[in-house]
């Protein structure tokens, strides 16, 4: 247990760098294309502080905001306190989901808040799948918001929704098994397997979702391109059409 405690602590704080990298890119846009290494970079910069000074909370706050920011003033577009702001925000964002998950699986299950903010229990891994399935929604919906040439239709929110839902419902389910079922280790690792599963079946689902809007919004265009060329085209019969009508009159006279 000890070591699926580990794996999961260091791939949630991965999960947050990677997505505090994909929203800032997303919002401010690329100044020039990005190389894989660069995003490699960057990711460990935000990774060993996130990962590894968990008991130096205040210093792994500043250089985490600072890495964001010297992300952001390098590869990323846009004005540096427009930058700052958004920095400011989006950790703002990450704490309250982190602290709203963890008193509700606490008010949930009857434990102290302190026992869910320590690894090396079931109720820890469970706190960790939810927070980042939800930060991953919040992110997904804000950068929709802020971008005003991308939104989801209304059948991609329904989907999204019941997606997040029986992810939820699921989890709770298995947290008051969890609570109130006295299980084995090898029950303890299915839930903790299932709960990872479920976990990347709803990224992965998201992923589909936002790949779904990008293919809407190019048959979008391509419909209005077309349009535009037919009327291009009509404009165009209709000046030879009038120039040969002019060419006539003036051969006549």
């Amino acid at each position: 247990m000890q070591i699926a405690s580990i794996l999961t602590e260091a791939i949630a704080s991965a999960a947050d760098c990677v997505l505090v990298l994909w929203f800032m890119t997303a919002y401010f846009g690329e100044k020039r294309k990005i190389r894989l290494w660069e995003y490699g970079f960057w990711f460990l910069i935000l990774f060993l502080p996130s990962h590894f000074m968990t008991e130096m909370f205040n210093l792994q706050c500043v250089l985490v905001m600072a890495g964001i920011y010297l992300f952001s003033h390098f590869l990323l577009k846009g004005r540096e306190i427009e930058k700052v702001i958004i920095n400011l925000i989006l950790c703002i964002l990450m704490g309250f989901i982190n602290i709203g998950v963890i008193q509700l699986v606490a008010l949930l299950s009857k434990s102290e808040m302190e026992d869910l903010i320590v690894g090396g229990s079931i109720l820890r891994i469970i706190v960790l799948c939810v927070s980042k399935v939800t930060l991953v929604v919040a992110l997904i919906i804000v950068e929709r918001c802020l971008d005003k040439k991308r939104f989801f239709k209304r059948e991609e929110y329904i989907f999204g929704g019941i997606l997040y839902l029986a992810f939820f419902v699921v989890s709770m389910i298995a947290l008051r098994v969890i609570v109130h079922v006295d299980l084995s280790f090898r029950d303890q690792m299915n839930f903790l397997v299932l709960t990872l599963l479920l976990m990347i079946i709803n990224s992965v689902m998201f992923w589909m979702i936002r790949r779904m809007n990008e293919q809407n919004r190019c048959r979008l265009e391509n419909g209005i391109l077309r349009v535009q060329l037919d009327q291009q085209e009509k404009l165009i019969c209709n000046t030879q059409h009038l120039y040969c009508l002019l060419y006539t009159s003036d051969a006549a006279d």
